[in-house]
């Protein structure tokens, strides 16, 4: 449609108010208070165009909104059938989307957490090996892996990743997406794919080409309601979005994705248009602390504390905006 093509223009030109105004006139943007109903409504219109044999893409801004909306779904497609009914417990690495600076923070690395290197880095640790945290020290976390403890400094040169385990549930039938690109023997899985539950053993999961993962630690996600992160090369006949919380930048890719129509849901449209004229920037912690260490000197004391807060909820936030 003409009309709403310009408004994608207008956002990606970044006239956001003249954009919001396009698809506003064109009746795009739902405002439906209860959460739970603003869910149905929107879980409706994609199955509804899956029906008519049509590509839909449900779309959130955090990781934390998108799988209670995907729970919805799997529930009306185990209703219908599509899915099947038993669900199987699967242990998942989810990716900490923590930034080159925020990796050398101390404050990430918890009992529990698994880092996964893609580079050599000091210490002993190889490219695609997982070391499970055990203790963090004043300056080195302790690293554990097949019974073997080595000693790694967060602010070694090298890349890796901090990841938290997490369960989630998988029928027969149901939708996943690869989160990291990695290798099982002749298996390969890149960043982004989805594909259908085939099987489920008690040891892995057989994708419906073929493909084999281990259950326990997979680099997957649900795929049925996605990231506009995720989303991102992909191109459907419509979106569903739910953009509470977006930023300019985020409410552009989400639209973007569709040739044809567009729906967004919202609980409140004075608000998400408040917070989607917001550019996709923002600040991280370390920044934060840097500005500190720039401004006139301050107690200790009276500044810790407030630090000590900013980057519990920069984590917090981390933790939402997971890939």
């Amino acid at each position: 449609m003409p009309a709403l093509k310009a408004a994608i223009e207008d956002l990606k030109a970044g006239r956001l108010q003249a954009g919001w105004e396009k698809l506003e006139n064109h009746g795009v943007i739902k405002e439906i208070i209860d959460s739970n109903a603003l869910r149905e409504r929107a879980v409706e219109q994609h199955l509804k165009a899956l029906r008519a044999g049509k590509t839909s893409l449900m779309i959130c801004p955090r990781h934390e909104q998108a799988r209670k909306v995907a729970a919805v779904v799997r529930e009306r497609l185990k209703a219908e059938g599509a899915i099947g009914a038993e669900d199987y417990a699967v242990v998942v690495l989810r990716h900490m989307d923590l930034g080159p600076e925020s990796c050398r923070d101390l404050l990430h690395y918890a009992p529990g957490r698994v880092v996964g290197f893609h580079t050599r880095t000091a210490g002993g640790f190889r490219p695609g090996e997982k070391w499970t945290v055990r203790q963090t020290n004043c300056e080195t976390v302790t690293l554990e892996r097949n019974g073997q403890a080595r000693q790694f400094k967060p602010s070694a040169k090298g890349k890796w990743d901090v990841l938290v385990s997490s369960t989630m549930d998988v029928s027969v039938g149901d939708q996943i997406r690869v989160t990291a690109g990695f290798r099982e023997g002749k298996n390969v899985f890149k960043n982004n794919d989805v594909a259908r539950v085939r099987e489920v053993s008690d040891s892995e999961l057989v994708l419906h080409d073929g493909r084999r993962m281990r259950r326990d630690g997979a680099r997957i996600d649900q795929g049925i309601c996605i990231t506009s992160h995720a989303s991102q090369c992909r191109t459907v006949d419509q979106v569903v979005v739910l953009p509470d919380g977006a930023d300019a930048k985020t409410w552009y890719v989400s639209l973007s994705r569709a040739r044809g129509a567009m729906h967004v849901y919202t609980r409140d449209k004075a608000e998400l248009r408040q917070s989607v004229m917001q550019p996709g920037e923002r600040k991280s912690v370390w920044e934060f602390i840097q500005a500190l260490r720039k401004s006139t000197v301050q107690s200790r004391d009276r500044i810790m504390p407030d630090l000590w807060a900013t980057r519990q909820a920069e984590i917090v936030h981390e933790m939402g905006m997971e890939r």
